[in-house]
């Protein structure tokens, strides 16, 4: 599992955007695509970019490692009115629930960027 707290790690800002430019036809669309939806994270956030979620999830198949994992327990809350359907991870053990998840919890983004542009170069 790769919830939003590592995910945010990925944020596809102008520098990553300049080497996807570089990468061909298809690199340059998706650099595009990125101007696109980091007007609403700029706006929304501050954030200097948007962050590009299934693919880390993608990368982290592709080459493990990029993303540290740990192993915890994680359930789906059903019951709360507030929080039904929420994630729940037990990052710290604090409950007697075996482990069932490997959950990121770090994400190497500067070798995460660079499997993209490369991979991303190979297309079109």
């Amino acid at each position: 599992m790769a919830g939003l707290d590592v995910t945010h790690k990925a944020i596809l800002g102008p520098e990553v955007e300049e080497r996807l430019r570089g990468a061909g036809r298809v690199g340059s669309f998706v650099a595009e695509l990125n101007v696109f939806f980091s007007h609403y994270h700029r706006a929304t956030y501050g954030w200097n970019g948007a962050p590009i979620h299934d693919a880390v999830a993608v990368a982290h198949v592709v080459r493990p490692g990029l993303l540290e994992t740990r192993y915890c327990n994680v359930e789906i809350e059903l019951e709360s009115e507030l929080c039904r359907g929420r994630t729940v991870v037990d990052r710290w053990q604090r409950s007697d629930r075996a482990p069932n998840t490997h959950v990121g919890v770090d994400l190497d983004t500067a070798a995460f960027f660079d499997l993209l542009v490369e991979r991303i170069s190979t297309l079109g």
